[in-house]
């Protein structure tokens, strides 16, 4: 710090005639600027005691505020607001709108910049980054660190309109035109799989830490990862809350389930917390959310049974080797699927690349399995706990849930990792 600077922190009167010059040259803005980094005052009373006209500055803008913004956004209480006494922060925050909204109508500030409008490159591969450090949090039970990061990633992600087809459209007629296949291709795949295994992460994160996913499957305009089956190009992964059924067989495989049954995360935990939230209450106040919980939980079921459902009959499929046994159209659906897990293989011989593909799917659909049975879980440990201590009990519940899963994971990386080692 300078010898002009130690007086200043040691001597106030100094400081106060410095603001003062300040004020008399470059004005108040300018002045309460400095405030804020010189970090002297917990107010904005020195600058009154600097004189000039910044309380009537403050007092002008602070009118301002009350009258446009506290408005629409009362969360204040205006009559007990005084900008030159209250915290620096406060105050200097209020003072600012005030000044925005002295030189702007408020509705235009509100509008000015409608998502998308200015369309910047998409830095994929740092997008790919971000969602590797949310998932390794995951797996390193960094849960809060992970949740921080994910925030702040979706709401930059819609900021962008990742989750837009039509921002995306854009993107790829500006950064990157063309018609080779390949190429066209492997672009859509690149946002398919960020978003779909971002909204995987999301899920997760809840299940661990009994948050509310921050991502709706309805928002995700984009076509689902994996385009073997050829059936599967028309559908989006939005397409996942219509349920189960959407799917033709032959046109499904083991992530779709699993991307349907992480959707169906949010409905549970929303279903738990106002169960938690009934908790308490009269019976009589209670009949008809008791009726409306019933149904939401029927409702679930059904819907976790029909995903079942389909991982049944992935199971069938990946046990099929047979025509002879099975039938021509089971045995072609069941090529169909094995082929959408055949990865590099494609150079060994028929039976050896169909072995390895066959044991990936297989392992695909124990991990939907598992997910299933916590989701069933979830929800039937919520409806069978009815003390005061079930909100206590679902919370441990879900810890348990988090680390069956984060297991099973690492049990099938594990495996994975071992089937590769033996393919080389």
């Amino acid at each position: 710090m300078s010898v002009r600077g130690e007086e200043e922190q040691s001597n106030p009167a100094d400081y106060i005639d410095r603001m003062r010059r300040v004020l008399g040259a470059e004005g108040p803005e300018e002045a309460m600027r400095q405030l804020l980094l010189d970090n002297r005052s917990r107010s904005l009373s020195l600058l009154r005691q600097a004189g000039g006209q910044f309380e009537n500055f403050a007092e002008q803008h602070l009118r301002i505020y009350i009258e446009v913004f506290h408005e629409v956004w009362p969360f204040l209480h205006a009559t007990t607001l005084d900008v030159v006494k209250d915290h620096l922060h406060l105050a200097s925050s209020i003072i600012t709108i005030g000044i925005l909204l002295k030189k702007r109508r408020f509705r235009d500030i509100q509008t000015e910049t409608p998502r998308g409008s200015i369309i910047e490159a998409w830095p994929m591969e740092w997008y790919q980054a971000v969602l590797i450090n949310i998932i390794i949090g995951i797996i390193r039970n960094e849960l809060p660190r992970s949740r921080l990061l994910g925030s702040l990633f979706i709401a930059h992600l819609r900021l962008v309109g990742m989750f837009d087809s039509t921002v995306a459209e854009a993107q790829t007629k500006i950064y990157h035109p063309g018609t080779f296949v390949p190429f066209v291709l492997s672009n859509i795949e690149q946002r398919s799989r960020l978003i779909a295994y971002l909204f995987k992460a999301d899920a997760m994160l809840s299940l661990f830490d009994n948050q509310p996913p921050m991502l709706h499957a309805e928002e995700l305009d984009t076509r689902l990862p994996r385009q073997e089956p050829g059936h599967r190009a028309s559908h989006k992964l939005s397409d996942i809350v219509s349920g189960p059924f959407v799917f033709t067989t032959g046109s499904i495989v083991a992530e779709d389930v699993e991307f349907g049954l992480w959707s169906l995360v949010r409905e549970v935990w929303e279903h738990r917390q106002r169960l938690h939230m009934m908790r308490g209450r009269t019976s009589d106040s209670t009949t008809t959310h008791n009726a409306n919980n019933d149904n939401t939980q029927t409702n679930l079921l059904h819907r976790l049974r029909g995903w079942k459902y389909q991982l049944t009959s992935l199971q069938r499929l990946c046990s099929t080797s047979d025509a002879s046994s099975t039938g021509e159209e089971e045995e072609a659906n069941a090529l169909r699927l094995i082929r959408a897990y055949r990865g590099d293989d494609d150079a060994k011989p028929n039976e050896e690349w169909q072995q390895l593909a066959r044991s990936r799917a297989t392992d695909r659909v124990r991990a939907a399995m598992g997910l299933h049975d916590i989701l069933e879980a979830c929800l039937h440990s919520s409806s069978s706990s009815s003390s005061k201590d079930s909100n206590h009990n679902i919370t441990a519940a879900s810890r348990d849930i988090g680390i069956r899963y984060t297991l099973l994971q690492c049990l099938d990386m594990g495996r994975q990792a071992a089937l590769d080692q033996a393919a080389v």
